[in-house]
């Protein structure tokens, strides 16, 4: 008897704007929970998704500025295909016309039309808030993601350089290494031995087993991540990368990791791509799930961010695929998150590993001849001398990060900060602001403005537009109309404004303290209180409680800790002891 269903968490999706029979579709990453209590992560597939946008009443098209939002009273909804929106968007507008093929200005003028609303939302923000409802409607949370990790070590030699002798992945307590054959040799007495996936795996459990065991001991915060343990290993020793690639990608699709970290995922990425590219196998063959390749919605695309940046870290690459997986650049998650304490004097991994008491990277004493050598030549050395030590290493960088991962939770608070908007345009906040601002005012009976840059390519539409989403020039600044109005007769009197400024406001701040381009109905510049300035300057504290404010179900204990002097979690879990001790 099959299992009921009881609610499904969305985790990614990636939009595939052409499966090879003239239609998109969507495939997303969820968890099903049944009514048992099991859950199974699984592969949803949308095949030519459709959208629903709204367009001003001929009655109310009297006005040459685009609104902000407007009432779903004054809008009629139309239903149209994803793919080939902008077409059947530019036909209604134009009387019916539609032609073969759309220039760059005729584009621009469907999105920046004062009488198109709700349009630019991608489908994949549209699948989320439609996951969000069932959710809700089903009075569920969310099911929490299982993480994974992935790196590369590349040869320095001269007669191998750019090789990759060893790749490893974990998925939570489980870890793969690959390594590549002709690498695995070490010197003794004068002669080559050949080193074996058993040699690897005694001296992992002889030196890496003990240092997981001694970090978890010392380590406070870990205690109720002793559950996870111990770490499970399995080897694999293969004639070329190609190879290697197989089976760790094997691995991936195996246990269906819902995301996994590489840091500095612009190194690692790209190294595989080369690969592929050179032995002329397909992306999608690889990256996309095997049960995806049957269905011919195999589908995979590397995009490198083209932003110009700061600071390396803010960049935020991306590769979308049909499978259980995501890969997200770890070191930039970490960077995003803690932007408001400033940026690390290093993020080599060895030093943040150490900052959080993990050990830092794992150097074993097994030479003199390594003492003192630049870091290049000590992985050259280890290469070409200390094949055995040299895995462990590798291992370690994949395992140190996973544990990172249980500790600080940073792929789970991604999720969690995005809701409904694709993790894609996590560190863009204009983006999220205006999925939440869409799915708010929907609920009270408005629809919001439409605007975007006219871009080429059309399945990541809104990444290099830099997250405009409402074109300043274009608005017309209006706040909720406290009386209903007939079509004759405008007042201006208004309720709550909450416009915002795209221009000028940061999306956050603008949102939670109510700032329009006219009205401004409340400014912060100060927070007071000792417990508060003892952790924040005034700029850091206003700025902090905004980002607060913006997801108050998910920051409430952080907020009330910080702002309120209230207990936080390791307060509170102290209490209850306390309590429940007195009670026993």
């Amino acid at each position: 008897m099959p299992k009921i269903i009881a609610a499904k968490t969305l985790l990614h999706s990636a939009y595939v704007p052409d499966t090879g029979r003239g239609e998109d579709a969507v495939v997303s990453s969820e968890i099903v929970e049944y009514e048992d209590g099991t859950t199974e992560p699984r592969l949803q597939v949308y095949k030519a998704p459709k959208m629903t946008f709204w367009l001003t009443q001929p009655s109310f098209q009297d006005h040459p500025d685009k609104k902000e939002f407007e009432s779903l009273s004054r809008l009629d909804p139309y239903t149209v295909s994803y793919k080939n929106r902008d077409k059947e968007i530019f036909s209604l507008l134009n009387n019916g016309f539609t032609p073969n093929f759309l220039s760059p200005k005729q584009r621009r003028s469907v999105y920046q039309s004062p009488y198109v609303y709700g349009a630019n939302l991608s489908i994949e923000a549209r699948i989320g808030l439609l996951y969000k409802k069932n959710l809700e409607k089903a009075n569920k949370i969310p099911q929490a993601p299982t993480t994974g990790f992935f790196d590369i070590e590349m040869s320095l030699l001269k007669s191998s350089y750019g090789k990759l002798p060893l790749m490893v992945f974990t998925a939570e307590n489980k870890v793969f290494l690959a390594c590549k054959k002709s690498f695995m040799v070490e010197p003794r007495n004068g002669v080559f031995v050949d080193i074996t996936l058993e040699d690897i795996e005694k001296a992992a459990h002889e030196i890496i087993d003990p240092l997981v065991a001694s970090i978890f001991d010392s380590h406070g915060d870990l205690d109720e991540m002793k559950s996870k343990l111990p770490f499970i290993y399995e080897f694999y020793a293969g004639e070329t990368e190609v190879d290697m690639i197989r089976w760790i990608w094997s691995k991936m699709h195996e246990t269906k990791v819902s995301f996994i970290g590489v840091w500095n995922i612009g190194f690692d990425i790209p190294q595989i791509l080369k690969v592929l590219k050179e032995e002329g196998i397909p992306l999608h063959e690889i990256f996309a799930h095997p049960d995806m390749l049957k269905q011919g919605l195999g589908y995979a695309n590397w995009r490198e961010d083209p932003r110009d940046v700061q600071h390396f870290t803010q960049k935020w690459h991306w590769l979308s695929t049909t499978s259980h997986y995501q890969f997200v650049d770890s070191m930039s998650l970490y960077s995003y998150i803690r932007q408001v304490d400033g940026k690390e004097t290093s993020y080599g991994l060895d030093d943040i590993l150490k900052k959080f008491e993990i050990g830092g990277k794992l150097k074993i004493d097994v030479g003199e001849d390594l003492d003192g050598l630049q870091t290049e030549d000590w992985h050259r050395a280890m290469l070409s001398k200390y094949f055995t030590a040299y895995a462990l290493y590798a291992m370690w960088d994949g395992m140190g990060l996973q544990i990172l991962e249980w500790l600080n939770q940073d792929l789970t608070t991604m999720l969690q900060t995005c809701d409904a908007t694709p993790c894609k345009f996590y560190p863009n906040q204009t983006i999220n602001a205006t999925t939440v601002l869409f799915e708010d005012w929907l609920k009270e009976g408005y629809v919001l403005g439409t605007g975007m840059d006219v871009r080429s390519d059309r399945d990541d539409e809104l990444l290099t537009a830099g997250g405009a989403v409402l074109v300043p020039q274009n608005m017309h600044a209006k706040g909720i109309k406290l009386f209903k109005e007939w079509p004759n007769h405008h007042t201006h009197v208004y309720v709550w404004l909450n416009d915002i400024d795209f221009s000028a406001q940061y999306p956050t701040n603008a949102l939670t303290m109510n700032i329009s381009k006219q009205t401004k109905v409340a400014t912060m510049f100060n927070i007071s209180g000792d417990h508060v300035t003892k952790k924040y300057n005034s700029q850091e504290a206003v700025e902090m409680l905004c980002s607060y404010l913006i997801t108050p179900n998910s920051n409430g204990v952080e907020m009330g800790s910080e702002f309120f002097n209230l207990p936080d979690y390791t307060e509170i879990k102290s209490l209850f002891q306390e309590h429940a001790s007195m009670v026993n």
